[in-house]
């Protein structure tokens, strides 16, 4: 399946293919890139997808039926295009912070599901599972399957505890409730595949040293707005005035996920997932220089403050992440992705511009690192880039997946030739979308047997070089007319 867009900020059309494991967007400045990402985000989050269950017609009639549904072609087609709707016009400007009409970015803009496939959904077997507790005991588990062959859902409930349930019409609730978010996860799922979003923004930079006076900020707004509609002798256009200030927020809701990621951290609400990704750590501490800890600092048992430091590699010495390097500042982000904020199957990491502040060779050995995140645990991966090392390095990657593809032995040719890229780094070419922002249009450049010609990166660097020849070719003529002049 394809998203196809038209009229998103300055992009006027394109299209985008929703199956590929590794992704990578590169293009002018202000050409889309990150609203795509966005859009990708909004599109694949699981609380949007609730959020939809209250909007669809489609979904609603199931209110009056069974726990178990036969989706025809008619409704899986119909629930789609509800779905672009719903996301098009609602969910994707809350997600940017936008009131509908208040801002021309997404003026005229159209969002819309293409190349849909029914066979998919009917062929598939799908199944998912959700656990109620209560008081940190387990009292109700349903389960939902679609079996192969099959265009039915059902859902199985399991009461551990009926106590705990006050009402059959609760539970029956419950039950619709389960089956209307099956349906379309169980739809995404044959279209595209499971994915846990996760947004690092090129803006990362800060997170690490500035997270909690944003998550302050935010709060303060909040209190503001509470204060503010308890005041008397306010008229109703100086409210709604003085709530459309306070409730915008100065970043996306995707840039959000990364601040309450920090304070679910400082509240111990996490889930160490670092044993998954051990060596795709290790890899990044070389990179780092060091490893990253973070510590919650107690103030006389009154309140906590999250710290980090850089623990550096060889030695004891730690530094206080302010007195970190950029480059260290950046990365810490993605560095905590991968310990504490995965989901250890289906992720999908979708990171801004990842050369920034990099050495190239730091941003060729991360790439290897994201590679390897990516053919793992069904993970897949979307970088935007403005980096022509990073798309060369992309070719590496897509030539070592052809060769292992063709049955060669890649990693005798890695060690006979000492090369610094890894096997499980190979990138199949079938599993890769390569798209180009021109400023109007989205264009996939073809993935070709050599790999990728990116072509306004060669245009530029051709440029370059060009300038050079020409001007150290000046030089050289200045130099001889000045030997041939000292000789007369």
């Amino acid at each position: 399946m394809k998203l196809q867009i038209k009229n998103l900020g300055p992009i006027k059309k394109g299209e985008i293919d929703l199956t590929k494991k590794f992704y990578v967007f590169v293009g002018y400045n202000n050409s889309g890139k990150t609203y795509v990402s966005q859009l990708l985000w909004t599109m694949l989050n699981g609380l949007y997808l609730q959020k939809f269950i209250s909007k669809s017609s489609i979904l609603r009639i199931i209110e009056t039926s069974k726990t178990e549904i036969e989706l025809t072609e008619e409704m899986f087609n119909n629930i789609l295009t509800e779905y672009s709707n719903y996301i098009q016009t609602e969910a994707f400007a809350e997600v940017l912070g936008l009131s509908n009409g208040a801002n021309k970015i997404l003026e005229n803009c159209k969002i819309k599901f293409i190349d849909k496939d029914y066979n998919k959904f009917v062929k598939g077997h799908f199944s998912a599972d959700s656990k109620n507790y209560f008081q940190g005991k387990l009292f109700l588990q349903f389960n939902s399957d679609v079996l192969e062959g099959s265009n039915k859902i059902k859902v199985d409930t399991n009461i551990i505890d009926i106590s705990k349930i006050n009402e059959d019409t609760k539970l029956e609730n419950q039950k619709i409730y389960f089956l209307k978010y099956t349906i379309i996860r169980f739809i995404l799922e044959s279209q595209l595949g499971l994915a846990q979003p996760f947004f690092l923004p090129a803006e990362r930079l800060f997170l690490a040293k500035f997270w909690d006076l944003i998550n302050y900020s935010s709060n303060y707004r909040l209190e503001l707005l509470h204060d503010i509609s308890n005041l008397s002798g306010l008229t109703p256009e100086k409210s709604n005035q003085y709530f459309k200030t306070l409730s915008s927020n100065p970043y996306s809701y995707a840039f959000q996920q990364g601040v309450d990621s920090f304070r679910k951290l400082e509240l111990g609400d996490f889930e160490n997932t670092s044993i998954k990704y051990k060596e795709l750590l290790n890899d990044l501490e070389l990179i780092l220089g060091g490893e990253l800890k973070n510590d919650l600092n107690k103030i006389e048992n009154i309140m906590s403050k999250l710290e980090f430091s850089l623990k550096l590699n060889g030695n004891d010495i730690s530094i206080p992440i302010k007195h970190t390097s950029s480059s260290v500042n950046q990365l810490s982000a993605l560095y905590l992705y991968l310990k504490f904020w995965t989901f250890g199957k289906y992720d999908f990491l979708i990171l801004d511009e990842p050369e920034q502040n990099l050495h190239p060779k730091n941003q060729i050995a991360l790439l290897d690192i994201l590679m390897k995140f990516a053919n793992r645990n069904n993970n897949r991966v979307l970088i935007t880039t403005h980096s022509s090392i990073l798309a060369d390095a992309v070719n590496n990657h897509l030539n070592l997946g052809t060769l292992k593809k063709a049955g060669i032995d890649i990693e005798k040719i890695i060690d006979d030739n000492n090369l610094n890229i890894d096997v499980e780094s190979a990138l199949d070419s079938d599993e890769t979308g390569i798209y180009f922002f021109d400023g109007k249009k989205i264009i996939e450049y073809s993935v070709e047997e050599y790999g990728v010609f990116f072509r306004d990166f060669k245009r530029a660097e051709n440029e370059v070089n060009r300038t050079n020849e020409i001007l150290t070719n000046s030089i050289f003529d200045q130099l001889e007319k000045e030997e041939e002049t000292d000789e007369n």
